[in-house]
């Protein structure tokens, strides 16, 4: 199905075919390009879910729906790209910060952490 069919489908009213449609068209290109990135497949396919929430709320819930121009490529790349960065940003910090931990029981400016303090902070990153 082409975008702007998928476009006449969401404006028919049949939202959940819609976004149904949207998965299975750019389902593995969506998960190739995460999976250069991230190396696991579990948390590719987290990260697989997310954007596609993210693409439904961002892409097909604004005004740009009623375009009959529209593409949905053209707005699901940068939602792929920056939430990709944004998982490897957070994973990438969680591993310097335990690595640092495990190896010394201090943080990388040599002041001692409270674990609790540490596990609060993880659990805030990873909710952004």
């Amino acid at each position: 199905m082409t975008d702007k069919e998928i476009i006449a489908l969401y404006s028919s009213g049949r939202h959940e075919q819609a976004f149904n449609q949207i998965v299975e068209n750019y389902t593995e290109r969506v998960y190739w390009h995460v999976r250069r990135f991230v190396c696991s497949h579990e948390d590719s396919n987290d990260l697989l879910q997310d954007i596609f929430l993210k693409i439904w709320l961002s892409v097909i819930s604004t005004d740009g729906i009623g375009s009959k121009e529209r593409h949905f490529h053209s707005g699901i790349y940068p939602v792929i790209h920056s939430m990709t960065c944004l998982y490897v940003m957070v994973t990438y910090h969680h591993r310097i910060i335990l690595n640092s931990l495990y190896h010394t029981g201090k943080d990388m400016l040599g002041l001692s952490i409270n674990i609790v303090e540490i596990i609060c902070c993880i659990i805030s990153l990873k909710t952004v």
